[in-house]
Protein backbone atom coordinates (compact mmCIF):
# COMPACT_ATOMS: atom_id res chain seq x y z
CA UNK A 1 0.00 0.00 0.00
CA UNK A 2 1.62 3.16 -1.20
CA UNK A 3 2.30 6.07 1.15
CA UNK A 4 -0.13 9.30 -0.46
CA UNK A 5 1.99 12.61 -0.06
CA UNK A 6 0.49 15.87 0.30
CA UNK A 7 2.16 19.04 -1.27
CA UNK A 8 1.60 22.07 -0.21
CA UNK A 9 0.86 25.27 -2.16
CA UNK A 10 4.17 27.42 -1.82
CA UNK A 11 2.93 30.51 -0.57
CA UNK A 12 3.49 32.64 -3.82
CA UNK A 13 1.56 30.15 -5.44
CA UNK A 14 -1.37 30.97 -2.89
CA UNK A 15 -0.94 34.96 -3.50
CA UNK A 16 -1.22 34.63 -7.41
CA UNK A 17 -4.42 32.51 -7.28
CA UNK A 18 -5.81 35.08 -4.57
CA UNK A 19 -4.27 38.30 -6.96
CA UNK A 20 -6.37 36.35 -10.03
CA UNK A 21 -9.10 35.48 -8.25
CA UNK A 22 -9.91 39.35 -6.82
CA UNK A 23 -8.70 40.33 -10.54
CA UNK A 24 -11.44 38.40 -11.57
CA UNK A 25 -14.12 39.43 -9.30
CA UNK A 26 -12.69 43.32 -9.84
CA UNK A 27 -13.40 43.36 -13.47
CA UNK A 28 -16.87 41.51 -12.79
CA UNK A 29 -18.01 44.22 -10.42
CA UNK A 30 -16.77 46.83 -13.12
CA UNK A 31 -18.48 44.96 -15.89
CA UNK A 32 -21.78 45.34 -13.76
CA UNK A 33 -21.23 48.72 -13.15
CA UNK A 34 -20.72 49.55 -16.50
CA UNK A 35 -23.77 47.83 -17.42
CA UNK A 36 -25.82 49.76 -14.59
CA UNK A 37 -24.16 52.51 -15.50
CA UNK A 38 -25.88 51.81 -18.94
CA UNK A 39 -28.92 50.81 -17.87
CA UNK A 40 -29.75 54.02 -15.72
CA UNK A 41 -28.66 56.29 -19.26
CA UNK A 42 -31.01 54.15 -20.97
CA UNK A 43 -33.48 54.83 -18.63
CA UNK A 44 -33.11 58.17 -19.55
CA UNK A 45 -33.53 58.01 -22.71
CA UNK A 46 -36.09 60.34 -24.07
CA UNK A 47 -39.94 58.83 -25.10
CA UNK A 48 -39.60 59.41 -28.19
CA UNK A 49 -36.16 57.77 -29.21
CA UNK A 50 -37.22 54.49 -26.73
CA UNK A 51 -40.27 54.28 -29.57
CA UNK A 52 -38.07 54.84 -32.40
CA UNK A 53 -35.67 52.05 -30.75
CA UNK A 54 -38.23 49.67 -30.28
CA UNK A 55 -39.37 49.86 -33.93
CA UNK A 56 -35.88 49.64 -35.33
CA UNK A 57 -35.58 46.11 -33.41
CA UNK A 58 -39.28 45.17 -34.67
CA UNK A 59 -38.67 45.94 -38.33
CA UNK A 60 -35.32 44.01 -38.23
CA UNK A 61 -33.95 47.37 -39.59
CA UNK A 62 -30.87 46.83 -37.55
CA UNK A 63 -29.00 43.32 -36.25
CA UNK A 64 -28.15 43.13 -32.28
CA UNK A 65 -24.23 44.19 -32.95
CA UNK A 66 -25.43 47.47 -34.96
CA UNK A 67 -27.92 48.53 -32.44
CA UNK A 68 -25.28 48.02 -29.46
CA UNK A 69 -23.23 50.09 -31.56
CA UNK A 70 -25.63 52.96 -32.36
CA UNK A 71 -26.33 53.17 -28.84
CA UNK A 72 -22.71 53.49 -27.59
CA UNK A 73 -22.72 56.21 -30.07
CA UNK A 74 -25.73 57.97 -29.13
CA UNK A 75 -25.36 57.19 -25.18
CA UNK A 76 -21.53 59.23 -26.08
CA UNK A 77 -23.13 62.38 -25.24
CA UNK A 78 -23.78 62.39 -21.33
CA UNK A 79 -25.83 65.91 -21.77
CA UNK A 80 -29.34 65.16 -23.04
CA UNK A 81 -30.21 68.73 -24.24
CA UNK A 82 -27.25 68.46 -26.87
CA UNK A 83 -27.83 64.38 -27.64
CA UNK A 84 -29.04 64.04 -30.78
CA UNK A 85 -32.01 62.26 -31.82
CA UNK A 86 -31.99 58.24 -31.80
CA UNK A 87 -31.95 58.14 -35.52
CA UNK A 88 -30.21 60.90 -36.67
CA UNK A 89 -26.77 58.76 -34.83
CA UNK A 90 -28.00 55.76 -36.46
CA UNK A 91 -28.41 57.84 -39.53
CA UNK A 92 -24.69 59.29 -38.89
CA UNK A 93 -22.83 56.38 -38.74
CA UNK A 94 -24.58 55.23 -41.84
CA UNK A 95 -27.40 51.94 -39.86
CA UNK A 96 -29.96 53.86 -41.36
CA UNK A 97 -30.44 54.89 -44.38
CA UNK A 98 -32.85 58.11 -45.73
CA UNK A 99 -35.58 55.75 -46.47
CA UNK A 100 -35.55 53.96 -42.98
CA UNK A 101 -35.42 57.07 -41.22
CA UNK A 102 -38.66 58.62 -43.05
CA UNK A 103 -40.37 54.78 -42.80
CA UNK A 104 -39.21 54.84 -39.14
CA UNK A 105 -41.02 58.39 -38.49
CA UNK A 106 -44.31 57.90 -40.24
CA UNK A 107 -44.73 54.67 -38.45
CA UNK A 108 -43.84 56.96 -35.21
CA UNK A 109 -46.37 59.38 -36.01
CA UNK A 110 -48.96 56.44 -36.54
CA UNK A 111 -49.05 55.05 -33.79
CA UNK A 112 -48.60 58.48 -31.88
CA UNK A 113 -51.78 59.18 -33.65
CA UNK A 114 -53.19 55.89 -32.97
CA UNK A 115 -52.98 56.35 -29.12
CA UNK A 116 -54.81 59.53 -29.26
CA UNK A 117 -57.34 58.60 -31.57
CA UNK A 118 -57.93 54.98 -29.32
CA UNK A 119 -58.84 57.63 -26.05
CA UNK A 120 -61.02 59.56 -28.49
CA UNK A 121 -62.88 56.80 -29.70
CA UNK A 122 -63.37 55.30 -26.14
CA UNK A 123 -65.10 59.22 -25.15
CA UNK A 124 -67.26 59.13 -28.35
CA UNK A 125 -68.35 55.39 -27.35
CA UNK A 126 -69.25 56.15 -24.03
CA UNK A 127 -71.15 59.88 -24.68
CA UNK A 128 -73.32 57.27 -27.40
CA UNK A 129 -72.11 59.45 -30.18
CA UNK A 130 -70.60 56.27 -31.84
CA UNK A 131 -71.23 52.50 -32.08
CA UNK A 132 -68.45 50.22 -31.79
CA UNK A 133 -68.44 48.68 -35.08
CA UNK A 134 -68.36 52.15 -36.75
CA UNK A 135 -64.94 52.52 -34.62
CA UNK A 136 -63.49 49.39 -35.56
CA UNK A 137 -64.61 50.03 -39.49
CA UNK A 138 -62.57 53.74 -39.17
CA UNK A 139 -59.53 51.95 -37.46
CA UNK A 140 -59.45 49.39 -40.49
CA UNK A 141 -59.80 52.29 -42.57
CA UNK A 142 -57.05 54.08 -40.90
CA UNK A 143 -54.44 51.10 -41.52
CA UNK A 144 -55.50 50.75 -44.66
CA UNK A 145 -54.86 54.30 -45.61
CA UNK A 146 -51.05 53.70 -43.76
CA UNK A 147 -50.50 50.51 -45.77
CA UNK A 148 -51.05 51.89 -49.30
CA UNK A 149 -49.71 55.72 -49.04
CA UNK A 150 -48.15 55.92 -45.60
CA UNK A 151 -50.04 58.69 -44.55
CA UNK A 152 -51.70 59.25 -41.16
CA UNK A 153 -55.24 60.05 -41.25
CA UNK A 154 -56.83 60.76 -37.63
CA UNK A 155 -59.70 58.90 -36.40
CA UNK A 156 -61.88 62.15 -36.39
CA UNK A 157 -61.24 62.51 -39.98
CA UNK A 158 -62.03 59.66 -41.03
CA UNK A 159 -65.42 59.23 -38.85
CA UNK A 160 -66.62 62.93 -40.58
CA UNK A 161 -65.61 61.71 -43.74
CA UNK A 162 -67.65 58.46 -43.69
CA UNK A 163 -70.75 60.56 -42.18
CA UNK A 164 -70.55 59.13 -38.82
CA UNK A 165 -69.88 61.85 -36.81
CA UNK A 166 -70.24 65.50 -37.13
CA UNK A 167 -67.83 68.27 -36.39
CA UNK A 168 -68.98 69.87 -33.85
CA UNK A 169 -69.21 66.85 -32.02
CA UNK A 170 -65.47 65.96 -33.05
CA UNK A 171 -64.39 69.32 -32.40
CA UNK A 172 -66.25 68.67 -28.38
CA UNK A 173 -64.26 65.60 -28.16
CA UNK A 174 -60.88 66.78 -29.50
CA UNK A 175 -61.45 69.62 -27.77
CA UNK A 176 -61.87 67.55 -23.59
CA UNK A 177 -58.86 65.59 -24.48
CA UNK A 178 -56.60 68.67 -24.87
CA UNK A 179 -55.18 67.79 -28.58
CA UNK A 180 -56.64 71.02 -29.98
CA UNK A 181 -54.01 72.65 -32.55
CA UNK A 182 -53.47 76.42 -32.37
CA UNK A 183 -54.43 75.88 -36.46
CA UNK A 184 -57.71 74.26 -35.34
CA UNK A 185 -58.30 76.21 -32.15
CA UNK A 186 -59.46 79.58 -34.24
CA UNK A 187 -62.65 77.36 -35.54
CA UNK A 188 -63.69 76.10 -32.37
CA UNK A 189 -67.62 77.31 -31.21
CA UNK A 190 -66.58 79.97 -28.47
CA UNK A 191 -63.68 81.66 -29.99
CA UNK A 192 -65.72 82.20 -32.98
CA UNK A 193 -68.54 83.35 -31.06
CA UNK A 194 -66.14 85.71 -29.47
CA UNK A 195 -64.67 87.37 -32.78
CA UNK A 196 -67.66 88.03 -34.22
CA UNK A 197 -68.67 90.17 -30.66
CA UNK A 198 -71.59 87.97 -30.07
CA UNK A 199 -70.57 86.97 -26.59
CA UNK A 200 -67.08 88.18 -24.31
CA UNK A 201 -64.31 85.91 -23.10
CA UNK A 202 -66.11 86.23 -19.71
CA UNK A 203 -69.42 84.22 -21.16
CA UNK A 204 -67.08 81.71 -22.85
CA UNK A 205 -65.08 81.39 -19.29
CA UNK A 206 -68.57 80.48 -17.73
CA UNK A 207 -69.84 78.17 -20.19
CA UNK A 208 -66.65 76.55 -20.72
CA UNK A 209 -66.71 76.04 -16.62
CA UNK A 210 -70.71 74.51 -16.87
CA UNK A 211 -68.98 71.93 -19.58
CA UNK A 212 -66.26 71.01 -18.00
CA UNK A 213 -68.12 70.23 -14.80
CA UNK A 214 -70.96 68.43 -16.48
CA UNK A 215 -68.36 66.39 -18.78
CA UNK A 216 -66.32 65.40 -14.85
CA UNK A 217 -69.58 64.39 -13.39
CA UNK A 218 -70.84 62.17 -15.86
CA UNK A 219 -68.49 61.87 -18.87
CA UNK A 220 -71.21 63.57 -21.09
CA UNK A 221 -70.13 66.05 -23.13
CA UNK A 222 -73.16 68.55 -24.28
CA UNK A 223 -72.04 71.52 -27.24
CA UNK A 224 -71.51 75.05 -26.18
CA UNK A 225 -74.16 75.90 -28.52
CA UNK A 226 -76.75 74.14 -26.51
CA UNK A 227 -75.38 75.70 -23.24
CA UNK A 228 -75.11 78.95 -24.31
CA UNK A 229 -79.12 79.05 -25.80
CA UNK A 230 -79.93 77.26 -22.87
CA UNK A 231 -78.69 79.84 -20.75
CA UNK A 232 -80.65 82.33 -23.07
CA UNK A 233 -77.11 84.49 -24.06
CA UNK A 234 -77.70 83.40 -27.93
CA UNK A 235 -80.13 83.02 -30.27
CA UNK A 236 -80.81 79.83 -32.66
CA UNK A 237 -80.56 82.56 -34.96
CA UNK A 238 -77.02 83.35 -33.77
CA UNK A 239 -75.97 80.10 -33.58
CA UNK A 240 -76.69 79.25 -36.88
CA UNK A 241 -74.47 82.57 -38.06
CA UNK A 242 -71.45 81.24 -35.75
CA UNK A 243 -71.88 77.05 -37.37
CA UNK A 244 -71.90 78.63 -40.49
CA UNK A 245 -69.02 80.77 -40.02
CA UNK A 246 -67.48 77.72 -38.85
CA UNK A 247 -68.05 75.69 -41.65
CA UNK A 248 -66.79 77.97 -43.99
CA UNK A 249 -63.18 78.28 -41.82
CA UNK A 250 -62.98 74.38 -41.93
CA UNK A 251 -63.42 74.22 -45.71
CA UNK A 252 -60.81 76.92 -45.83
CA UNK A 253 -58.59 74.73 -44.12
CA UNK A 254 -59.16 72.02 -46.12
CA UNK A 255 -58.45 73.41 -49.34
CA UNK A 256 -55.33 75.29 -47.73
CA UNK A 257 -54.05 71.50 -47.03
CA UNK A 258 -54.98 70.35 -50.23
CA UNK A 259 -53.18 72.96 -52.70
CA UNK A 260 -50.61 73.68 -49.77
CA UNK A 261 -51.00 77.47 -50.01
CA UNK A 262 -51.41 79.91 -47.71
CA UNK A 263 -55.11 81.96 -48.53
CA UNK A 264 -54.16 85.26 -46.65
CA UNK A 265 -51.24 85.73 -48.38
CA UNK A 266 -52.76 85.63 -51.62
CA UNK A 267 -55.84 87.62 -50.69
CA UNK A 268 -54.34 90.96 -51.67
CA UNK A 269 -54.17 89.28 -55.20
CA UNK A 270 -56.80 86.95 -54.91
CA UNK A 271 -60.21 86.35 -53.00
CA UNK A 272 -61.01 83.30 -51.09
CA UNK A 273 -63.63 82.07 -53.50
CA UNK A 274 -62.06 83.51 -57.27
CA UNK A 275 -58.72 81.25 -55.75
CA UNK A 276 -61.00 78.34 -55.21
CA UNK A 277 -62.76 78.45 -58.49
CA UNK A 278 -59.30 78.90 -60.52
CA UNK A 279 -57.87 75.79 -58.67
CA UNK A 280 -60.83 73.46 -58.93
CA UNK A 281 -60.92 74.45 -63.07
CA UNK A 282 -57.21 73.20 -63.11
Amino acid sequence: MGIKCFVFPSKEFIGMTIDSKSQKVKNQTMDINNRSQKFRQLKRMKQHDMAILKYISICKLANRQQILEGLHQYLEETDENKRAGLMQTFEDIGILSEKDVCFLQQLHDYFTTNEQDKKFADLAVKNKLLKSKQIDVAFTKQLEIFKTSQKVKSISEILILSGYLKQEYCDALRYRLNIVTPEKEQTLFGNIAVNKGIINKQQLNDVLSIQESEFQNSQKIRLLGSILMEKQIISQKQCNVILNRQRQLKEKEAFEKKWNINVERLAPFFKYQQLKALLSAL
